[in-house]
């Protein structure tokens, strides 16, 4: 666990404090969840920031913490660290926040990923990681949910990261996720193909 997330005792009392009657927004009407960002300052007068979720499925918080366990084990530093507590029948996620770039799965932002793909080997070699571990998921008959605004993206230090906190793999999202896994297939191959023609020029 990041050293900067506070134990499960204290964001337990962060969240009694801050959300006891968090709802969900009107921009968040299809999601699962609700967030916001959340500035704390802990017993050392440092001021820390969180990145705090509240899920909207009523469902235990060990469902949630064991896709997590699975995802840090398998996609490492791609996944954010988070702690989950549970909190008057409702599940929060606290989130170490990532500071985005740009979202990864936006059709609009295609051309400049691929600039970035281009210009960041470290970056490429992350998305062909990705690719790979979702195929290994796939192989397990689990499809990781690559279908909503912002789970996929780039940080402002051009690394990749996968933000989604809860039910990551859904049934719901397969074709879509299916579909998108193929969309960044066809970027690496693409981004390959001109680097090595720049080499050879």
């Amino acid at each position: 666990m990041d050293a900067n997330i506070p134990s499960k005792k204290i964001l337990i009392k962060i969240a009694q404090k801050h959300y006891p009657t968090w709802h969900r927004m009107d921009k968040q009407r299809w999601t699962n969840c609700t967030w916001e960002m959340l500035n704390y300052i802990n017993e050392k007068w440092e001021n820390i920031r969180l990145f705090v979720k509240k899920a909207f499925l009523r469902m235990n918080s060990e469902v949630f913490e064991g896709e997590y366990k699975l995802l840090k084990s398998k996609l490492k530093n791609i996944i954010p660290n988070q702690w989950f507590v549970w909190v008057w029948n409702d599940i929060f996620a606290f989130c170490c926040p990532i500071e985005i770039k740009v979202d990864f799965l936006y059709e609009k932002n295609q051309r400049y990923i691929f600039q970035l793909l281009k210009n960041n080997p470290k970056l490429l070699k992350q998305l062909k990681f990705f690719i790979k571990c979702f195929d290994e998921f796939v192989s397990e008959w689990k499809i990781l949910d690559l279908q909503w605004k912002e789970n996929l993206v780039i940080s402002n230090s051009n690394k990749l990261y996968y933000t989604d906190s809860f039910l990551v793999f859904s049934e719901y999202t397969v074709t879509q996720s299916l579909s998108n896994i193929e969309i960044l297939r066809k970027l690496v191959l693409e981004v390959e193909k001109t680097v090595l023609e720049n080499k050879n020029t």
